[in-house]
C-alpha cells in the first residue's frame, strides 16, 4: 500500500492506492472528497515510475488529465516487530532468573508489566515473577507467542530446535545473544526471528 499525496483547489490530498496500481502507464482514478472539486473523480497516470527521492520516501511523477505534476508517494511499511509485540499474549523466557538484579528479570518484570504472560524456562528454579518455571521449553503446555532468549550463543540452537518442534511463531534472540545459523534454521520453517536486540527497548520505543 502506498500513499499519494495530489494536490487540487481544496489544497493536499492524501489517499492510500495499492502498489500493484503503480505500473508505468497505468491509470489511477482519485478523488479529493472536497467539495471545493465536486468531490468528482481525477484521472492519473503514472508517467514513470524513477524514484527521485529517499528509497523510503519516493517521489513518482503523476500525469492529470489536465496537467502534469510530481506528487509524493509514501510505502506504508508494516513494521514486523510492532505487528508481533501487539499480536503476542504469551511470551516464554529462556534463562530467565529469580534475581532481580540480572537483566532477564527485570525485562521480563517489564513485559509482564505490559499485560505479557511470561513463562520462565529454567532448569535451576522453581517459579518466577508469580509464574511456575519450567526446566525445558519442551514442557510448556500452554501455546507460546514468542520464545525470548537470555543465553549464551553456544546453548541458542538447542532453544531454536525446541521452538521448532513446538512450532512457536517467533524467537527473539536478547542483545549480544548472536547465532546466524540457528536464526536462518528458524527462518527456513517459517518462524519470525529478531536476534541480538532487547525487546524491552523495542517495546518502549513503540508503545511509550
Amino acid at each position: 500500500m502506498v500513499v499519494v499525496q495530489f494536490g487540487l483547489r481544496a489544497g493536499m490530498v492524501k489517499q492510500e492506492i495499492p502498489s500493484a496500481s503503480l505500473r508505468a502507464g497505468s491509470s489511477l482514478c482519485l478523488k479529493s472528497g472536497s467539495a471545493q472539486d465536486d468531490n468528482r473523480p481525477v484521472a492519473v497516470k503514472l508517467a514513470h515510475y524513477r524514484s527521485m527521492g529517499s528509497r523510503d520516501s519516493p517521489r513518482f511523477a503523476l500525469r492529470m488529465t489536465s496537467f502534469v505534476c510530481a506528487f509524493m508517494v509514501t510505502l506504508s511499511k508494516t513494521d514486523p516487530i510492532t505487528e508481533l509485540l501487539k499480536q503476542a499474549k504469551t511470551i516464554a523466557v529462556v534463562g530467565l532468573s529469580n534475581d532481580p538484579l540480572r537483566p532477564s528479570h527485570g525485562v521480563s518484570a517489564y513485559m509482564q508489566s505490559q499485560g505479557y504472560r511470561i513463562i520462565p524456562v529454567n532448569p535451576q528454579i522453581d517459579s518466577c515473577l508469580g509464574e511456575k518455571a519450567y526446566a525445558s521449553l519442551l514442557e510448556v503446555q500452554e501455546k507460546v507467542d514468542i520464545v525470548n532468549i537470555f543465553r549464551r550463543p553456544e546453548f541458542v540452537e538447542e532453544v531454536v530446535d525446541q521452538a521448532i518442534q513446538l512450532k512457536v511463531p517467533a524467537i527473539w534472540m536478547q542483545e549480544d545473544v548472536i547465532d546466524e545459523k540457528a536464526a536462518e534454521k528458524a527462518r527456513r520453517v517459517g518462524i519470525f526471528v529478531v536476534m541480538d536486540r532487547c525487546i524491552l527497548k523495542e517495546h518502549r520505543a513503540r508503545f511509550r
